[in-house]
């Protein structure tokens, strides 16, 4: 029971006229029997540990859909949360030392008078210091292994996990309903102060799921611009291991250390990979209008015909 009610909500849970949980949900959850591990971080917001969690079973259930086991097992229907371990007063030291002498000293005052959690100190600090670097990454054991390393790192179930299930929807221009493409309310806690913010995805070898890791970074790296984040991509060899977990045990920290140092920016990873043709915005309108600048952008590029009031349009921002 203790193992089920981390996926499962037991007051609602099917029972049969006993009271008893029903065979089918116990057969569904029967792998849970041959152990695993489970983890959970904090609330961001609160300061609480969050019942969201992450379980990984020694015996994984099968997806037939995608003919593979299912690694990793979360609370059944609810929404996903993002993952911020507890990390322990001697870790913070090494995070707050990796981001300067100023930054240093203001944590080493914030964590002596600190009255919450220990374990929570450095994300409380980390919002109100907008020195400190946000690391995003998949995966708990991602997350996990960059912390350890002095890197502060959140991390979701997926790469598209960070976009606001809340968020507004709109018509595209074929006619589609689209959801906005903003930020968790809990990830954008932790983005103020024009912090850099540096993205860790998976490097894989196969192209198609290459593609997909891209256009995911594009869009997130596009999202915290928009918030006022510095945006950078961390990138190696796909041969140096898959996941920032596993290529750091294969090859060390200084290896770490020279993928960090060799992150790009996202304009210049978006060169880079030929990314900087995509289209985020198309008018069927007469005169463009200042509103229709999005002035949260870096580098922004306007194809429009002559007369159209792209002068007019761009002149407050010249």
């Amino acid at each position: 029971d203790d193992a089920l009610e981390l996926l499962e909500d037991l007051d609602n849970v099917k029972r049969d006229n006993t009271g008893r949980i029903s065979r089918s949900v116990l057969k569904k959850y029967n792998f849970l029997n041959d152990g695993g591990w489970y983890a959970y971080g904090f609330d961001v917001e609160t300061g609480e540990y969050s019942s969201f969690v992450c379980v990984k079973p020694d015996n994984p259930r099968w997806d037939s859909q995608k003919q593979k086991p299912i690694k990793y097992e979360h609370p059944r229907g609810r929404a996903t949360e993002l993952f911020a371990p507890a990390i322990p007063i001697s870790v913070a030291n090494s995070i707050a030392f990796r981001a300067g002498g100023e930054a240093f000293t203001k944590w080493e005052s914030f964590r002596d008078n600190y009255q919450g959690n220990p374990d929570f100190a450095i994300w409380e600090f980390s919002k109100k210091a907008g020195n400190i670097q946000l690391h995003i990454t998949e995966g708990f054991k991602k997350c996990s292994s960059l912390i350890s390393q002095g890197f502060l790192t959140v991390a979701f179930s997926g790469i598209w996990n960070w976009i606001d299930k809340d968020a507004d929807k709109f018509i595209d221009v074929r006619g589609k309903q689209k959801r906005r493409k903003q930020l968790t309310k809990k990830l954008a806690s932790l983005t103020g102060g024009k912090r850099e913010s540096v993205i860790w995805f998976d490097e894989d070898s196969k192209a198609s799921t290459r593609r997909d890791v891209a256009y995911a970074q594009t869009n997130l790296g596009k999202a915290l611009s928009k918030e006022g984040c510095k945006v950078s991509i961390a990138s190696w060899n796909p041969e140096d291991g898959k996941g920032i977990d596993d290529a750091i045990a294969l090859n060390g920290k200084d290896w770490l250390e020279d993928v960090y140092a060799s992150r790009l920016s996202l304009s210049a990873w978006l060169y880079w990979n030929q990314r900087l043709s995509h289209i985020d915005r198309t008018f069927n309108k007469q005169f463009l209008t200042k509103d229709d600048i999005d002035t949260a952008a870096k580098i922004l590029g306007i194809k429009s015909a002559k007369g159209t009031g792209k002068t007019e349009g761009t002149a407050d921002y010249i």
